[in-house]
């Protein structure tokens, strides 16, 4: 395999020495990326005074060592690739006086094929998550942004990807471990948490629980105060979509502009009362449609119009409904809540993006 060019990375030498241990692992890894191939910390020895300062230290090729067998092994059927050679590329340091560390070691060779320059950035000794790094994904994850298209948007900020000290499978890792750490207490805890916090920053901020018979959680009802000062304004007429979420509340304005509504906040919803006496008709019309197509015993038809209160135009004229008769006008904020809101967010997920989609309507109405 073609081998890196060294350009200004010199070979290490016997005696040269550093300034610290870190140091010298840099210098060697750097050594490492020029030549093609990965490095990591071998044998430590430290001081018996204080048990930390280290006195020798030894850096070796990513394939030293050999793998020891697996008795598991008999019952896997496709086992992992070794990936050791016993190697014995290595640099090894020692401490000396003024807290500089000395080479006192260095092989050169590797008995195996070395890394080309285009893919070197992908050795695990290469990659390097800064802390802008860090909030670049925090940010991107927050406003939902995929892994994958994180790390294309970071490496072009860095001039390449090769550049970056970070893949998309160490984004995925850095996500899930985040996402681990908040859900220390778990869901429950870090949603009661959320709610806590939401609470401390504004007041107005609403949420209750209800528990089933054994105390666990069944639904969750929360308002934060655009949704108050929504239904306080524009709380004569909401429309229920049922299709998305059975938990959801959607309202109209007097502009057609769609708000988000508290659940507990549908007691005082008021109602203009207008009456049609059209229900014979309706009547007359259902039975004369169950013996024509002789349906009268139908179980589904039955259940049905034990509900048409809640379905026939006829019962429907107590309420003042201003025309609505379909959740079209809900269903740009359907789509936007399905496009970000999915089955494998955890609760505290769930939450950041639910708010981000809600900002986003309210700004595109």
């Amino acid at each position: 395999m073609e081998n890196v060019c060294m350009n200004d990375v010199s070979e290490p030498e016997f005696g040269m020495l550093f300034n610290s241990e870190q140091d010298a692992y840099d210098y060697y890894n750097n050594y490492g990326r020029a030549v093609g191939f990965s490095v990591r910390r071998h044998f430590v020895n430290k001081s018996k005074k204080d048990n930390t300062t280290i006195t020798s230290r030894g850096f070796v090729c990513s394939k030293a060592g050999c793998r020891l067998s697996d008795k598991r092994d008999i019952n896997i059927f496709k086992p992992r690739a070794k990936t050791r050679t016993n190697c014995q590329a290595r640099m090894n340091i020692y401490l000396v006086d003024e807290g500089k560390n000395k080479c006192r070691d260095f092989l050169r060779e590797h008995n195996h094929g070395l890394h080309t320059i285009s893919i070197v950035y992908m050795m695990h000794s290469q990659k390097n998550m800064l802390d802008i790094h860090r909030y670049e994904i925090d940010l991107a994850d927050d406003s939902g942004i995929r892994p994958r298209s994180t790390v294309e948007l970071m490496g072009r900020h860095a001039g390449g990807i090769e550049n970056l000290g970070c893949m998309t499978q160490d984004v995925r890792n850095y996500l899930r471990t985040k996402r681990e750490c908040a859900l220390t207490y778990g869901e429950v805890g870090s949603l009661m948490k959320y709610f806590v916090t939401q609470t401390k920053n504004n007041p107005s901020f609403t949420y209750s629980f209800q528990l089933d018979s054994e105390e666990q959680i069944t639904n969750i009802f929360w308002a934060d105060p655009k949704m108050i000062i929504d239904y306080t304004q524009f709380g004569d007429v909401v429309s229920f979509d049922t299709i998305f979420a059975p938990t959801k509340s959607n309202g109209i304005t007097h502009l057609g502009h769609m708000m988000k509504n508290g659940s507990h906040f549908l007691t005082n919803l008021k109602k203009c009362i207008y009456k049609y006496d059209v229900e014979d008709e309706f009547e007359t019309t259902w039975y004369n449609l169950l013996n024509e197509y002789d349906v009268k015993d139908n179980e589904w038809l039955q259940r049905i119009y034990g509900l048409k209160s809640q379905w026939a135009k006829c019962y429907m004229n107590t309420t003042l409904t201003i025309g609505i008769r379909s959740t079209q006008l809900s269903e740009s904020l359907n789509s936007d809540l399905k496009d970000y809101l999915k089955s494998t967010l955890d609760v505290v997920q769930f939450f950041k993006h639910f708010e981000r989609v809600l900002n986003r309507s309210v700004v595109m109405n």
